[in-house]
């Protein structure tokens, strides 16, 4: 397929549709010269180019060569639902645009390899089987590992993201210290990656895969104690809400569990069981865990490179590890010497004697 056939085939699938004589007007085309320039009789001008690309929403790279722009940023945002209204928004996005912006701008510099990632458009079941059992504790160390999708925890985000940079798929997350909306947030995403179009076939996605139906159902919901609630809870990472909206879905009674479901997750964990440790509070360091900023450590080495070998400034890199820039400037300063006496002969090609 040529460009002009690419082009053909975008105009005829606009909605509303248009008249190839209207689309020239639109692109400041005559018909006669967009109708040559679609068979391949004339070519089309830069200018025209850009133009038609800005029409069609497309881009520009993948009109013309007919392949994926491996620097396009795909950006997709967790959007809350609004049951009055029936809308769909996302409240913190332009709020969130200076850091979505600094996460794509991080890995353009970086020019990491294009790594595609291996979420199939399969089933939450068979995403599961891939991510092992045990899963929702180490979730975004097991999304790296099996699945090469890149994690980051950002502070100063409002809500949840996944995104297309470089050839490398990401999801963001709030580093909010909330471990089960971290959970739900990094399966909502994978829903999406894995090709749920809606927010609902995402959710429904999340739900499968942190709360599978034979899972739930193994446990006798109307004679559990809070022992087992707090039990369930705390295996697969999610919240009392989050449970509680799952145990409807499926049409499951638990009627007994309605104080236990509506108390705030940690409060229904902590009641119910001593989560100590030799090592600690066991809740407390899950939430400690889901507050830091976390970002692929291979992104961060490039970074390090970069500013070792002065292509790059400290900037990007101090962000990610929430530190100082002057620190990252001195810890990894390019590595000059003064020439020596033989290096300027050399140079010069003089002989010294």
């Amino acid at each position: 397929m040529d460009i002009g056939q690419r082009i053909s085939e975008r105009i005829d699938a606009l909605v509303p549709a248009i008249t190839r004589k209207d689309f020239a007007g639109r692109v400041g085309m005559t018909p006669d010269a967009l109708s040559r320039a679609l068979s391949g009789k004339r070519g089309f001008a830069s200018i025209e180019l850009v133009r038609v690309a800005e029409e069609l929403h497309a881009d520009i790279h993948e009109l013309i060569t007919g392949e994926r722009n491996p620097n396009q940023v795909f950006v997709n945002a967790r959007h809350q639902y609004d049951h009055a209204t029936t809308s769909r928004s996302v409240p913190t996005l332009e709020d969130d645009k200076a850091v979505l912006e600094d996460i794509c701008v991080a890995y353009l510099q970086a020019e990491l390899p294009a790594r595609p990632h291996k979420v199939t458009a399969g089933s939450p079941a068979q995403v599961r089987d891939v991510l092992g059992t045990g899963f929702a504790r180490p979730f975004a160390d097991r999304m790296e590992e099996r699945l090469d999708l890149d994690v980051i925890r950002a502070n100063d985000l409002g809500t949840a993201y996944s995104g297309t940079v470089g050839g490398r798929t990401f999801v963001a997350i709030p580093a909010t210290g909330s471990w089960f909306r971290e959970n739900w947030d990094l399966a909502h995403e994978l829903g999406h990656v894995a090709g749920s179009q809606s927010e609902a076939e995402a959710n429904s996605f999340a739900a499968n895969l942190l709360m599978p139906e034979e899972l739930v159902r193994s446990v006798n919901w109307s004679r559990a104690s809070q022992e087992t609630v707090a039990d369930f809870l705390w295996q697969t990472g999610v919240s009392t809400y989050a449970l509680r909206v799952r145990l409807e879905a499926l049409g499951i009674p638990h009627a007994p569990l309605a104080d236990v479901l509506s108390q705030n997750t940690q409060r229904a964990l902590r009641r119910a069981r001593s989560w100590s440790s030799e090592f600690g509070d066991e809740i407390t360091m899950r939430m400690e865990a889901a507050s830091r900023r976390r970002f692929p450590l291979d992104l961060q080495e490039a970074h390090e490179v970069g500013v070792e070998e002065g292509r790059l400034g400290p900037g990007y890199l101090a962000w990610m590890r929430g530190v100082e820039a002057e620190w990252i400037a001195e810890t990894y300063a390019p590595d000059v010497h003064d020439p020596s006496v033989n290096d300027l002969a050399a140079a010069f090609g003089l002989a010294v004697g």
